[in-house]
């Protein structure tokens, strides 16, 4: 190599040098004149995760791990987080959820499970502010192992991971709010198209029920006063119906002798019975010998176990709900194309809006708010918040843009458009 070769190098090392030291001593050397992003300066676009104001010219410079990622990035990492938090599989998170539900909600998961939990996790959380917010979120069994203290967005993992642990479904979706800032609260979800399109009542079953026993529902069309009890009968004592319930038929058996009492003891035998025919094995045509004026009759009657399962389409799922709330089953034979995502709504109205089962007022509580949009595999999915504020669930204090970004426990996320809808 001659000398002018290492001249030449000699050039181009100086001159990077150079470089360097002003880009050390001034970084706004290198500031594009025209306002666009600058990071040597600090400053940067509001972003949906991201969207606090702008640093200005002359603000120091001040990083996050957020600043750090392209925005696809922090989502991603974000959903890794949350994912991690929602550790509903955990032994303490899923014992301490089914320790939430009560007694008479155990077995499958249902809409009275979710309340349940919800109800008890904001009667114990105590709020404490947390510096990084959804980016420090706490996992679900560590919250419940230091005594159920965080912000809220720990509250919503602690929920959503509550819910997952009993069966339910649930995620975290991050909502924007129509100021441009967002906040997290967990959703659970109430079901899709297949349950929107599911009425509860079987009109079917309904209909042949009444062709079978016309004159049960002769002063009463609705059956009302039949499907809203566990048990009874009504018999047709020459052409004229009459109502008999479990206590009547157990009161007559005490009073009036053998007669009815072996009529109330074949009922029982009946209800206990291994057979679970309702149709063939809880209906009959009895003969009274005597009754208390000791005329005797020939009574066509229809005993009756939890007829309102017969004319469901899900009563594994619901009857157990409706038979504690009775005004729900009115509602239902009512308006007996109520679906099952409806009814849900309905069962919160009725749970929460001072709901007396001696009194003939309606629902006090209504237009509970829940969302639907469009789910990953093409179908519509249903979903209701659940805020640490709120005086229900579906309660918020908060408006939301029709634009969100969810998480689930899977480490997937979406960036959705979504609807509003009130019960």
């Amino acid at each position: 190599m001659n000398s002018r070769y290492y001249d030449l190098l000699s050039l181009i090392g100086a001159v990077v040098i150079v470089v360097i030291i002003a880009f050390v001593m001034k970084p706004g050397f290198f500031t594009d004149s025209s306002g666009g992003q600058n990071v040597a300066q600090g400053t940067h676009n509001s972003g949906y995760l991201d969207n606090e104001s702008a640093f200005s010219p002359v603000s120091p410079v001040n990083y996050t791990v957020a600043d750090l990622y392209s925005k696809e990035n922090r989502k991603w990492t974000l959903a890794s987080r949350i994912s991690s938090a929602m550790d509903y599989y955990e032994p303490t998170t899923r014992n301490f959820a089914a320790g939430y539900v009560s007694k008479e909600n155990s077995g499958d998961f249902t809409i009275a499970q979710a309340c349940d939990i919800w109800d008890n996790s904001v009667s114990d959380w105590t709020y404490e502010y947390q510096k990084y917010g959804i980016w420090d979120v706490t996992p679900a069994s560590s919250s419940i192992n230091k005594g159920l203290t965080g912000d809220s967005n720990d509250f919503a993992v602690l929920v959503a991971s509550l819910i997952k642990a009993v069966g339910g479904q649930a995620r975290i979706k991050l909502a924007q709010s129509q100021n441009g800032g967002d906040h997290a609260y967990a959703e659970l979800y109430l079901g899709d198209t297949e349950n929107y399109n599911t009425p509860m009542i079987n009109t079917t079953a309904l209909s042949m029920i009444k062709e079978a026993y016309p004159f049960a529902f002769s002063n009463d069309p609705y059956g009302i006063n039949i499907f809203k009890y566990k048990y009874g009968a009504i018999c047709q004592n020459n052409g004229v119906p009459s109502s008999k319930t479990l206590e009547n038929l157990k009161r007559e058996s005490e009073l009036y002798g053998e007669d009815v009492g072996e009529l109330y003891g074949n009922f029982l035998g009946m209800i206990f019975g291994d057979d679970e025919n309702f149709f063939g094995n809880y209906t009959s045509e009895l003969e009274i010998s005597e009754n208390k004026t000791g005329n005797k009759n020939s009574d066509s009657c229809w005993y009756y176990v939890r007829p309102l399962e017969l004319i469901m389409n899900n009563p594994d799922k619901y009857a157990d709900i409706c038979y504690q709330y009775p005004k729900l089953i009115e509602y239902l034979l009512m308006a007996p194309d109520t679906n099952e995502i409806e009814f849900q709504i309905m069962y919160i109205e009725m749970r929460y809006g001072d709901y007396n089962p001696g009194s003939t007022e309606v629902r006090t509580l209504r237009n509970i708010p829940y969302t639907s949009d469009i789910e990953s595999d093409g179908d519509r999915g249903y979903w209701l918040r659940l805020e640490m504020s709120g005086n229900y669930p579906g309660d918020t204090g908060y408006v939301d843009s029709r634009y969100a970004t969810v998480f689930y426990s899977d480490a997937s996320w979406d960036d959705i458009t979504y609807s509003t809808f009130y019960g």
